[in-house]
């Protein structure tokens, strides 16, 4: 029994002990157990994709308001002395144009001229002075020659039009703007365009912007570009399309919202208000699907595009159910004048695509790279391809930058099935895993690589 339990015994040579392998395994187990000096090394959050796509989705969503601002009126205003005030003694609510006709949820009983335009006057339309508090005025204040500002609703059917006051301010404080000497078919024009252009250029700039984060970071001014114009086509192009099918979801919803809205309370019902959020975030949940697809198209990576895919209709879907809330909720005014609340909504749309975008990378990665030592230590590298080179090229998958003992190509990734190799291709400065020169290596979670200067934690989703 004795003779048998000696030969059972492992021995055990002070080689083997003090053998660099013996690094190697320490490490790793250290890495299993959550040693901090392995899995608490610098770890800057704004380097984390969520974050960086977050916040180039909110630019490029400011990028598309700042640009189309100047040509979207929720109202057009005009300002100017009033030439013709009239009362009318039979005030009709049905308007018929040259294709259409308007009826009136009031009677009209004025209307006024100012610059040549004729605008229609009923008891749903907000007179006051030029204080925000000031009391409700009757349209019998209204004189000819009195200084005034009037947001209009404006309509057009063939060669005929209609244009109604929504608010009138007396003697305003507001600078006359320049676009109010255009003419109302002008700017009515200019408005429509840019409503056409608002959801492709949205999706086009956050496109552009999230798809060149990747190469901005990594200071690879060829990616950026590639990946900002390839995001930019893809999101205008497929914001067009995404507008037609959002729009003809939309339209029922709007619809039937606009049949519960109070025009005397200046609001929805709260049946309304629902139907309106839903027709909202759908709309904006189809406009989202082009805007994350850049980065997968120009790094030609199936994942990434499904990760764009599904971070932008989850993005959309968030924004689009805050944008009403925050519009009729937190910036509520009798001015119909939405620009601020339109900026904060795009905006929150942005940063929602962005950062969903990057949530779905997070949660549905299998296997990166987080760079420990180097120029963007902290900077996680996912693996979406099957085979990844790494170096100082700019045209290496993972681009290293200032470091002159790197490489052009100084190893190759490969995902073999379920795992992970590297393969050493510098024969001045090899590739090291752990304190081990390799050759070519199977990683497991926690590995440490080292590449001239540069070194990353290999990690690896944990299965249950």
């Amino acid at each position: 029994m004795t003779e048998l339990n000696h030969k059972n015994l492992i021995k055990l040579t002070r080689e083997e002990l003090t053998g660099p392998h013996v690094d190697d395994l320490v490490q790793r187990y250290k890495s299993m157990k959550g040693d901090s000096s392995v899995k608490r090394s610098i770890r800057h959050w704004y380097l984390r994709s969520w974050f960086l796509f977050g916040l180039m989705g909110c630019i490029g969503a400011f990028t598309a308001w700042y640009m189309l601002e100047p040509f979207f009126e929720d109202a057009f205003y005009i300002q100017g002395d009033l030439e013709v005030v009239e009362r009318l003694d039979d005030p009709p609510r049905i308007f018929k144009l040259e294709n259409d006709t308007l009826i009136l949820s009031e009677p009209c009983t004025h209307f006024v001229v100012l610059r040549g335009d004729t605008i229609w006057i009923s008891a749903v339309t907000k007179i006051r002075t030029d204080e925000k508090k000031a009391p409700l005025l009757e349209a019998s204040k209204l004189f000819a020659g009195c200084e005034v500002g009037i947001y209009v609703s404006y309509h057009k059917s063939g060669l005929s039009s209609f244009a109604f006051a929504e608010y009138i301010i007396l003697s305003p404080s507001k600078k006359t703007p320049e676009k109010v000497f255009l003419p109302l078919d002008q700017r009515k024009n200019r408005s429509i365009v840019a409503s056409l252009l608002l959801i492709p250029l949205i999706a086009g700039l956050i496109g552009l912007f999230i798809g060149a984060i990747d190469g901005i970071v990594c200071r690879h001014p060829r990616r950026a570009l590639i990946g900002g114009v390839i995001g930019f086509v893809v999101g205008f192009v497929g914001g067009f399309i995404s507008n037609i099918l959002s729009g003809l979801l939309y339209s029922p919803f709007n619809h039937f919202a606009s049949l519960e809205y109070d025009f005397t309370a200046d609001k929805y019902s709260t049946f309304g208000f629902v139907l309106q959020i839903v027709g909202r975030t759908i709309a904006w949940a189809v406009a989202g699907m082009a805007m994350g697809l850049g980065q997968g198209i120009a790094l030609r990576s199936k994942r990434l595009l499904l990760y764009g895919f599904l971070g932008g209709v989850l993005g959309g879907m968030i924004g689009g159910l805050l944008f009403d809330p925050i519009d009729m909720l937190i910036f509520p005014s009798d001015v119909p004048d939405a620009s601020l609340s339109r900026l904060i909504g795009f905006m929150v749309i942005g940063i929602a695509v962005g950062v969903m975008i990057g949530v779905v990378e997070l949660l549905s990665r299998d296997a990166w790279f987080r760079m420990i030592e180097g120029a963007i230590a902290g900077k996680e590298f996912l693996l979406f391809k099957d085979r990844m080179t790494v170096g100082s090229s700019p045209s290496s998958d993972i681009y290293l930058f200032n470091d002159s003992d790197v490489a052009p190509v100084h190893a190759v990734i490969y995902s073999v099935g379920d795992e992970i190799e590297i393969e050493n291709k510098d024969k001045i400065n090899p590739t090291k895993v752990n304190t081990m020169q390799v050759e070519r290596a199977r990683l497991r979670h926690g590995d440490k690589i080292t590449l001239g200067k540069t070194c990353f934690v290999f990690e690896k989703r944990q299965r249950q």
